[in-house]
């Protein structure tokens, strides 16, 4: 069984396009089911410069855990959507727990415990 994309959406980029692609925290949400169902789950990760990322740790942050987060140098929707379909296009297990369990490293899964 393998991993099926529905969608990847950047909620918060509705008609708000960043001014600067290089200084970017960004929301994204992947829609995926198993390959052999049509149901579908949601996962949450935040996309993140490096730039923004000082800015948040000198705003007052002393630590901040890197799980369901993805670095990237600059923001481009397109790149972030092809590289997530990739990653998690690429993903095979034998149940869809399996499955969604190693997508759930990448963004947070909407049944997983905090």
């Amino acid at each position: 069984m393998y991993a099926r994309i529905e969608a990847i959406e950047f909620p918060d980029l509705d008609g708000n396009w960043p001014s600067d692609t290089r200084h970017v925290r960004q929301a994204v949400t992947i829609v995926a089911g198993a390959s052999d169902d049509s149901n579908q789950e949601t996962f949450e990760l935040q996309v993140c410069t490096p730039s923004k990322l000082a800015e948040i740790l000198e705003g007052g942050e002393s630590f901040l855990v890197g799980r369901h987060w993805l670095f990237v140098q600059e923001f481009d929707p397109a790149e972030v959507e092809r590289y997530l379909r990739h990653r998690v296009g690429s993903i095979t297990g034998y149940s869809w727990n399996d499955v969604a369990e190693q997508i759930g490293r990448i963004g947070q899964w909407e049944f997983a415990s905090r």
